[in-house]
């Protein structure tokens, strides 16, 4: 047993861990009500289409989905990229979004 006293096990430092733990979390969570609902369909199936329209936003991969998810600033700024007719607007939108990133943390706390 003398090599298990030399084992070296690599460990994430802790806030990765945690950042591990909760994203895990949230995804058996969403697992859960997703194998709910599928229980509902097959008890209920003529409930089926409004089940998949209670989570298809999640499979929406459009730039239009994604920008409704952004706090308004930012997304009103990406949108004003997209549709900007000129590099230097396009240019000043994407200033714009950045600057409005920069209110945000990553816990969505707005920073004044």
């Amino acid at each position: 047993m003398q090599w298990a006293d030399e084992l070296i096990v690599p460990i994430p430092e802790l806030h990765v861990q945690h950042a591990v733990a909760s994203a895990a979390e949230r995804l058996v969570s969403f697992q859960a009500d997703l194998s709910s609902r599928l229980e509902s369909i097959w008890s209920s199936p003529e409930a089926a289409d409004e089940v998949v329209g209670q989570v298809a936003g999640v499979f929406d991969g459009s730039l239009s989905a994604w920008l409704d998810q952004l706090p308004y600033p930012i997304a009103s700024a990406l949108w004003a990229a997209e549709s900007a007719s000129s590099a230097g607007e396009r240019q000043r939108a994407y200033l714009h979004a950045c600057e409005a990133m920069g209110l945000f943390t990553d816990e969505g706390v707005v920073l004044f």
